[in-house]
Order: C-alpha cells, then structure tokens, then sequence
C-alpha cells in the first residue's frame, strides 16, 4: 500500500519514522540523485540536511507500507 506525501510534510514524517523505529513503513521519493525514472528510500541519518520542502528536484513523496 501506498500514500501520496505532500513535500511540506516529507521532512517531519522522516522525523517521526526515525523516532518511531518503524520498520514496516518507508518514506520514497522519485527523482532522488540523478534516478528520475525510480522511487529511493529517505533515511533520517543520511537525509535529514536536505530542502525536501523546497528543492523542486523532490516531487513525489510517498509513504510505502
């Protein structure tokens, strides 16, 4: 199952992933790095320095659970 994130909320549900320890729910996003064509998982530890709310390379935020 999936759910569509709107980019202002990307930031805190990363947030709140990392301090809920889930581990049975992921936050993507299409277009991270140069991979336009596929969805990468954002990791609190790796991605917490990044404008995801406004860096118009980061335009689709989902939640995979």
């Amino acid at each position: 199952m999936e759910i569509k994130v709107n980019r202002s909320f990307a930031k805190p549900i990363l947030f709140l992933l990392k301090i809920l320890g889930c581990q049975k729910m992921l936050l993507v996003c299409k277009g991270y790095g140069e991979d336009y064509e596929s969805y990468t998982e954002l990791c609190w530890e790796e991605d917490k320095e990044l404008d995801l709310k406004n860096d118009s390379q980061y335009e689709d935020f989902r939640i995979w659970l």
